[in-house]
């Protein structure tokens, strides 16, 4: 079940995901909603673009999200300043 650090495929390291939850836990505006796998790969395949497993984990979890300086967009979130 995509939000829970136990679930991921272990692409992505588990004190990487509990960092990220902390953040999260703290800012939560800065993260969207999920997405559900089925658009995840339906995007990868409109796009003729194979999404690395982390990508797919972390659109799953969070859609898209601001860490840090960087933001990481998915599907149904805005691009900030655009």
């Amino acid at each position: 079940m995509a939000g829970s650090p136990d679930s991921v495929k272990n692409t992505m390291k588990n004190d990487t995901w509990l960092e990220l939850e902390k953040q999260f836990d703290e800012f939560p505006i800065s993260k969207a909603e999920s997405v559900p796998l089925d658009e995840i790969n339906n995007a990868s395949l409109l796009l003729s673009i194979p999404f690395p497993q982390d990508y797919i984990d972390f659109i799953e979890r969070y859609g898209g999200a601001i860490v840090g300086p960087l933001s990481w967009g998915g599907e149904n979130v805005p691009v900030a300043g655009g």
